[in-house]
């Protein structure tokens, strides 16, 4: 019986494990892609007063994409889903 306790404890641990190491790299994934790495480019080779003048001048798209990502992963701190380190 013991034994079993122990056992269980133990996979249960390693799916949490298992589950953090996915979405950490899911989140590399999904930053790491074409879209995004546009996106952030396009934002930080920019010249704009604000964000207001960066929206008029280009869009939301851009803002959104990166926005929604990093908003995304802000979630995830706070719910303490993924670790800052």
């Amino acid at each position: 019986m013991i034994v079993g306790v122990v056992f269980t404890v133990l996979e249960l641990r390693n799916l949490a494990i298992t589950r953090q190491t996915d979405l950490v790299i899911r989140l590399y994934s999904t930053f790491g892609s074409k879209e995004i790495q546009e996106a952030w480019e396009k934002i930080n080779i920019t010249e704009y007063e604000g964000y207001n003048a960066y929206a008029k001048k280009h869009g939301f798209l851009e803002i959104n994409q990166v926005g929604w990502f990093f908003e995304g992963v802000g979630v995830l701190l706070n719910r303490r889903l993924i670790d800052i380190g």
